[in-house]
């Protein structure tokens, strides 16, 4: 599944207005700023708020390209250094810091269009050079313009559209040791909101691929069979596990909420129905 901050803060960030006024009590800053980059220049600005001790922080993001580009952010500080925020409709940890300098973890900052994090070191010069009211300010501004607002509501295009990268990839693995073409579609009239919130959906629909692949690894017979007997799959959610295969059709229904199933039953189905 895959948060930077902007250096110097500019008042009017991308989607804030001029005109939007804050509403409501601001943020307020405890002590300096820390600032990190990455090499591909990438920026986050932590901002620690008072009381202190609370474990909020304000995170600034500058990182071209991603959906967290020129955002300002509250999260929540976990034991174990993870900033935690609400952002297209679920909680997620964007940003983890190393427990300490001496410590051996690393800085890393989750992408959305990145599927590893990304390495942040710390910049002690571009600290020192943070306003930290210019971040509270741009806070402020996002909440009262709805940017923040619109950021947090839950989106289902867009967290369906990231499942199906991820599904695409155990695709791509699939036909190169089958080699097959078929396409591999998820009915996402199917999937509630809520199942997509707790579950990685294209994980799930995995299964069956990943059974595939080990069939084709293990027998030259099976990798003739799967490229002969498969044109489509489906993926569709439903109350229990299972699938049927019509007119070269998979059609295979998951059921996240019910948990897994094992890789062996998924062998055993294939070997049944191929």
């Amino acid at each position: 599944m895959r948060v930077l901050l902007a250096l110097s803060v500019v008042v009017v960030a991308l989607g804030c207005s001029r005109n939007a006024r804050p509403t409501g009590e601001a943020p307020k800053p405890e002590g300096q700023a820390s600032v990190f980059t990455s090499e591909g220049g990438d920026v986050i600005t932590i901002v620690p708020l008072l009381p202190e001790g609370s474990r909020k922080a304000l995170v600034q993001f500058h990182a071209p390209g991603d959906d967290l580009d020129g955002k300002v952010a509250l999260h929540s500080v976990s034991d174990d250094n993870a900033y935690w925020t609400d952002w297209r409709g679920k909680r997620l940890r964007l940003v983890r810091l190393a427990p300490s300098k001496k410590s051996n973890g690393r800085n890393t900052l989750n992408r959305f269009d990145k599927e590893d994090p990304v390495t942040l070191y710390l910049s002690e010069e571009r600290s020192k050079k943070v306003d930290v009211d210019d971040v509270v300010e741009l806070y402020q501004r996002q909440l009262a313009d709805g940017t923040l607002q619109r950021a947090s509501a839950f989106d289902k295009a867009f967290w369906a559209a990231s499942e199906e990268r991820d599904l695409a990839r155990r695709v791509k693995e699939t036909h190169e040791k089958c080699g097959t073409t078929f396409p591999v579609v998820v009915a996402w009239d199917t999937v509630p909101d809520q199942e997509l919130r707790e579950h990685p959906i294209g994980a799930y629909c995995a299964g069956p691929l990943e059974a595939l692949l080990n069939l084709c690894r293990d027998s030259e017979e099976a990798r003739t069979t799967v490229k002969r007997a498969l044109r489509r799959m489906e993926c569709r959610n439903g109350t229990s596990y299972g699938g049927k295969v019509e007119n070269g059709t998979l059609q295979w229904t998951i059921a996240p909420a019910s948990g897994g199933m094992d890789t062996a039953s998924y062998a055993d189905f294939f070997l049944d129905h191929l």
